[in-house]
């Protein structure tokens, strides 16, 4: 367990009852001071983990060791946080365009340069023309790209 220290004169508080709603009070043991109060930890990093195993893991919501309800309260608040990529202004003379499917009606539709660095993403529920060109705007013109001829990508090249 995490030593809780006082905020005002740094001695390690000692629990002291509970709250009304069953949280561990506690209570500094410096005289001179005699603060209490109620610490509240942060769990969204064990939160953000769990929502990491479940986005990419093969389980269910009720295979997951949780209720599935309690599973969608922790893990609501990432759904809309997704990293953005800068547009890439540089012409390449090579890029690398490919559909990553995670499963659960979602694809990641990435470009990489020839050393294999990523220099855009889209996600979307699955490999269209429209998809792919919201990618393709974000990148300057290549004089090559290598794809794998899937879904929708020849249409949104020829745009």
């Amino acid at each position: 367990m995490k030593a809780t220290l006082c905020p005002h004169c740094g001695t390690i508080m000692h629990r002291n009852g509970t709250t009304g709603a069953g949280t561990t009070r506690w209570r500094c043991p410096n005289h001179a001071c005699g603060r209490s109060r109620v610490v509240h930890h942060d769990h969204t990093m064990r939160d953000f983990d769990l929502f990491l195993s479940y986005l990419f893991g093969k389980h269910a919501q009720h295979e997951m060791g949780l209720n599935p309800r309690t599973l969608r309260k922790r893990i609501q608040p990432f759904w809309p946080v997704w990293p953005l990529a800068r547009p890439v202004d540089e012409v390449l003379d090579v890029i690398h365009l490919d559909g990553i499917h995670l499963g659960r009606g979602m694809v990641v539709l990435i470009a990489l340069d020839h050393e294999g660095t990523p220099l855009g993403w889209q996600i979307a529920p699955s490999e269209t023309a429209a998809a792919w060109a919201s990618l393709i705007q974000q990148i300057a013109s290549p004089l090559v790209a290598v794809v794998d001829g899937g879904g929708g990508i020849r249409k949104a090249l020829k745009l």
